[in-house]
């Protein structure tokens, strides 16, 4: 029989051994023991005809098929794996009459045989090693001397059949990394699919401006632009950012509390290196980012979802069940992905909070610029006055996603703060490039800037309103989208019995990028929601996306449409 078992016919047969069978299985199990033994005496007269006999099987290389072993799903207590020596000639020959003991003598309970392309290869004295020829430097499985052949064990782990515990790929950590990611499809190279969330406008930017001033630092380069000097950020952006921020956001800030970073993310990989120990209890708005997730659980530290509300984080949540947290993390400008805006109750009451638990709070502003009704929130840092609010901030969505430059401001009147963020910003990555901050500092100063955001406000604006206008005339009862005052992205709510994943992973199906609400939340949704960014996308590209979501969901629901 070609190929693996089916796990009925692995475990069919098992325990039902009469009295003969048992004698023959131990007596197969005694002359793989016995071979094991004989080939350890190197020099004997046994082992000199032996090898001599299998040599030149052996020097036709790895592609000889010795093929036939009892798979993974029926293995013995004997299975062990090791780490594999360097393979020598005598190496394979003193296993190859083990092979053939398994070849020709012993069967599976169920009589039948099994075909693995496989090579057995010694790795200690007493004990084998079996390696696949598809994955020659895999080990799949180990043999020790002195062991009972015939006798049954629970079967081998998913994680063991792919290799043992200390040659995995990738550490527990790893694993929990990779699992924060949302199961459904990532936008690759090529043409941007609607509707991915959080992405500018580059068609709008002005390139001309920010080349002439790249070629202007670029052909008149001063010393200083070229070194290590500039750790916390080139000196005249961390000037120009405090101003703006002084200015635009109501941040309490002087040049010395900025420090530059390649993101958000990054600013607060540094604010959990800095304040965090591993263990620690930190709170996040569930749900909430899960970049954000994977920072807390590089850091080591114990993430606790709070539920958001209509005025933001919920601090009854807060104070009954995690009192002792060391940090909380929250978009109060703009609530990621639900959208809402920390009322200024729910604002003071958190700094209340935070001044009696001794606890820090992580204000992310990711686009707090983008306020479509009035001028834009003032920061929850702006109302601190214990000092306790880590305030972080990004031009990648402002601007364009590859110029990565971001900022941390520490809180103020604190030195000895500013010089720790600054001593770990250089454990991170020391400084980044120097030639793009220069220019960023002359396209704020000179205008640009503000003037791009304006245009920017308008343009969004209206594209929210095409996308709520092309949703009502093409998804009614598929999908609820409702008007937001600020942000990069609208949520569309599914009816109470629609699975978010689903809906996302056939909308992939048709070329429409929509995460799901559950992808982002640690605890189950009591809805599911698709998140529908449309920032990027001009009116044609927003009513087409339109009509294949409509025609996704419709196909989700087993619904026809016209």
């Amino acid at each position: 029989m070609t190929g693996q078992p089916r796990a009925d016919q692995a475990q069919r047969g098992l325990g039902r051994r009469t009295g003969v069978k048992r004698r023959y299985d131990q007596f197969i199990g005694g002359l793989a023991r016995w071979t094991i033994w004989l080939f350890k005496c190197e020099g004997s007269f046994a082992y000199t005809v032996l090898t001599q006999v299998f040599k030149p099987f052996f020097r036709l290389g790895y592609s000889w098929n010795m093929s036939r072993f009892y798979p993974p799903e029926r293995h013995v207590h004997s299975f062990k794996f090791l780490k594999p020596l360097p393979t020598t000639t005598h190496d394979l020959c003193m296993c190859a009459l083990v092979h053939i003991c398994f070849e020709v003598f012993y069967r599976l309970p169920n009589r039948k045989i099994y075909y693995y392309p496989v090579i057995i290869i010694r790795t200690n004295p007493g004990s084998v090693t079996l390696f696949s020829l598809e994955s020659p430097n895999k080990s799949w499985a180990s043999i020790g001397k002195g062991v009972n052949l015939t006798k049954r064990s629970r079967p081998i782990p998913a994680r063991a059949q792919r290799g043992s515990p200390q040659h995995r790929a990738i550490s527990k950590r790893g694993e929990r990394l990779v699992s924060v990611l949302p199961p459904v499809r990532h936008q690759g190279a090529g043409k941007m699919l609607p509707f991915r969330g959080a992405f500018p406008d580059l068609a709008s930017f002005p390139f001309e401006v920010w080349t002439r001033l790249l070629a202007k630092y670029s052909r008149n380069p001063s010393h200083d632009l070229f070194g290590y000097a500039h750790v916390a950020g080139y000196p005249r952006l961390r000037e120009v950012i405090a101003a703006y921020l002084r200015a635009a956001r109501a941040v309490k800030c002087e040049a010395d509390q900025v420090i530059i970073v390649p993101g958000s993310q990054v600013a607060l990989e540094l604010a959990t290196q800095m304040l965090l120990d591993p263990g620690d209890t930190v709170l996040m708005e569930d749900p909430g980012y899960f970049g954000v997730r994977g920072v807390f659980i590089r850091a080591g530290a114990r993430v606790a979802p709070v539920p958001v509300d209509q005025e933001g984080i919920r601090l009854d949540v807060v104070k009954r069940n995690h009192d002792n947290a060391r940090m909380v993390y929250v978009t109060p400008s703009h609530q990621f992905p639900l959208g809402v805006t920390m009322s200024l109750a729910r604002r003071l009451e958190l700094l209340e909070w935070a001044r009696g638990a001794g606890a820090w709070i992580v204000e992310d502003d990711c686009d707090g610029e983008y306020r479509y009704a009035g001028r834009p929130i003032a920061s929850l840092q702006g109302l601190d006055s214990e000092n306790r609010v880590i305030y972080t901030g990004t031009f990648s969505k402002v601007l364009f996603p590859s110029l990565r430059i971001g900022y941390l401001v520490v809180p103020p009147d604190r030195p000895d703060l500013a010089d720790a963020f600054i001593a770990g910003r250089v454990m991170i990555d020391l400084q980044l490039a120097t030639i793009p901050q220069a220019a960023l500092a002359d396209f704020i100063e000179e205008g640009h800037f503000t003037r791009h955001l304006r245009r920017m406000r308008k343009l969004y604006a209206s594209r929210q309103s095409i996308l709520l206008d092309a949703a009502r005339t093409e998804l009614s009862g598929l999908l609820e989208i409702q008007e937001s005052e600020a942000g990069m992205h609208l949520v569309g709510w599914l009816p109470p019995v629609a699975s978010d994943m689903e809906a996302a992973r056939v909308a992939s199906k048709h070329n429409v990028l929509a995460l799901p609400l559950s992808a982002f939340s640690l605890k189950p949704v009591t809805r599911g929601a698709l998140i529908l960014g449309y920032t990027a996308f001009n009116e044609r590209e927003i009513r087409a996306g339109v009509r294949r979501l409509k025609t996704a969901l419709a196909e989700d629901r087993g619904v026809k449409t016209g």
